[in-house]
């Protein structure tokens, strides 16, 4: 009698199994009609070099902002690392009331270079 319950068992499992397997299959789509698709991305990279690309280069001028004197020599410390007095120097003979910060920068580096008389 145990043996009949075995065999019993084992064939319940087969029966889920073979429900499961039939669940994944799909019956209204023919397997002739279908093409094998290994990946998408595959796909995609494929239409993408079957497209020409253009490259297009835009120079857009970056447009730099200006400050005050005033305020470049307020702030002198934080931008160049040097003092007021050195800014105030740099700046002596300036005929621009405005200035961007590079230009500041660079004037300050050409003030301390000079060679004193």
């Amino acid at each position: 009698m145990a043996d009949t319950e075995v065999k019993n068992n084992d064939t319940e499992k087969e029966t889920v199994n073979s429900t499961v397997s039939s669940d994944t299959k799909t019956s209204s789509i023919s397997s002739k009609d279908l093409t094998p698709v290994i990946s998408v991305n595959n796909v995609i990279e494929d239409r993408r070099s079957t497209i020409p690309s253009t490259t297009i280069n835009i120079n857009i001028p970056r447009q730099e902002i200006k400050y005050s004197v005033e305020e470049l020599i307020k702030n002198s410390k934080a931008l160049t690392g040097h003092k007021r007095e050195v800014a105030v120097g740099a700046l002596f003979d300036c005929q621009e009331k405005e200035l961007t910060k590079d230009d500041f920068k660079k004037a300050i580096e050409v003030f301390l270079k000079r060679k004193v008389k």
